[in-house]
């Protein structure tokens, strides 16, 4: 997350970043406030390849940080079955059979394509398999 705010992700994207444990906590107020005037305010959850990723959307609804309730929620994280699709992570981490990458060991242009393609609903995955349709309609190698 300091990577994105560092890098001024979050503002090119127009988007609050806040960690689900609260930080940074002079966020916690606004988006608070933004979360209980507008209904519609869409949440989009990033975590890493891991089970304890996937459970991020249900973490975040019982949390009592923000009241998100109703709201538009979309799992832009990525899941342990998108990271095996990725051919150049084979060799990653050869003991970890199951293939579980945390979000922040990927460079930071792949991780902005990724939040960019919250703007056409996409998670991560499917970003992934369009990212390699293109690249093969192209002529060009596979992605990943």
């Amino acid at each position: 997350m300091d990577l994105f705010v560092k890098n001024g992700v979050h503002a090119e994207l127009k988007m609050l970043v806040l960690a689900e444990s609260g930080f940074p906590e002079y966020i916690v107020p606004v988006a608070k406030r933004l979360s209980n005037e507008r209904e519609d305010l869409p949440v989009f959850l990033l975590h890493d390849a891991t089970l304890h990723g996937i459970e991020m959307e249900e973490r975040v609804l019982d949390s009592d940080l923000l009241p998100i309730e109703g709201h538009p929620i979309t799992d832009l994280g990525m899941f342990p079955s998108d990271f095996r699709k990725l051919k150049r992570t084979a060799d990653f981490d050869p003991r970890n059979e199951d293939r579980t990458l945390p979000a922040d060991a990927m460079m930071l242009p792949f991780m902005t394509m990724g939040l960019g393609a919250m703007v056409g609903g996409l998670a991560f995955g499917e970003m992934l398999e369009e990212q390699n349709r293109q690249s093969m309609a192209d002529g060009g190698m596979d992605f990943g």
